[in-house]
């Protein structure tokens, strides 16, 4: 049977001392987590030969995060509403066929004709994000920790 490790945290508290690194209270322990921070590491954009256009974006966490990341994509075309509307969207795991959000999966998910948000649970690693839209438009990526 496995044992938890519990992290223990010390105070050394140093009495009339006016100056140096043990003046007051230090506590020592575990340096705190790293803040989430997500990056982009690749994209490439496309125009297909049905006049759709694709763009994918490799994004890496720095650190595992256990709360929640959002991913929202907006597609903001100067054109007829609906003409530059999203087609498919995904994330997944590259070099894996897991799909995080996208086709066949419509949990943690709200989609409209221009907007896609998804959820990622407890974010870790790398994900490849694919947005295809009808036609060329700026495509936005947004995302936020919570």
């Amino acid at each position: 049977m496995a044992e938890d490790k519990k992290t223990v945290i010390h105070n050394v508290t140093s009495q009339n001392q006016s100056g140096g690194i043990t003046a007051h209270t230090v506590n020592i322990g575990p340096p705190p987590p790293p803040e989430p921070q997500l990056r982009t590491v690749s994209e490439e954009q496309s125009n297909n030969a049905d006049g759709a256009y694709t763009m994918k974006r490799t994004v890496e966490m720095n650190a595992p995060y256990e709360g929640r990341l959002v991913v929202t994509i907006t597609a903001n075309g100067l054109v007829r509403a609906g003409v530059d509307s999203l087609t498919e969207t995904r994330v997944e795991i590259p070099g894996n066929t897991i799909i995080i959000a996208g086709p066949g999966r419509q949990q943690n998910m709200m989609q409209g004709d221009n907007f896609y948000t998804t959820t990622i649970p407890a974010p870790s690693g790398s994900y490849l994000i694919t947005v295809v839209t009808k036609q060329k438009t700026n495509v936005t990526i947004d995302t936020r920790f919570q």
